[in-house]
């Protein structure tokens, strides 16, 4: 098998909490090697700043459907 070099790579460090078992999980989305910090509330919002970490502003390449199949499995 041929490993394939990445033209680009970014490390990401996520935190996940809950206050209590029935709160919903909040997260830190930290960007490696940059002070790019984003807080939000709920999976659906993770995906979202993460796609906007990698591809921008108003680049939202995980669709809600992606999302849902993702976390469901």
């Amino acid at each position: 098998m041929t490993r394939i070099v990445p033209s680009e790579h970014c490390v990401f460090l996520i935190r996940a909490w809950r206050a209590t078992p029935d709160s919903p999980w909040e997260f830190v989305l930290h960007r490696s090697g940059t002070n790019q910090t984003e807080y939000v509330c709920g999976q659906p919002e993770l995906f979202s700043a993460l796609s906007r970490q990698l591809y921008g502003e108003g680049q939202d390449h995980f669709g809600s459907d992606e999302v849902v199949h993702i976390l469901s499995g």
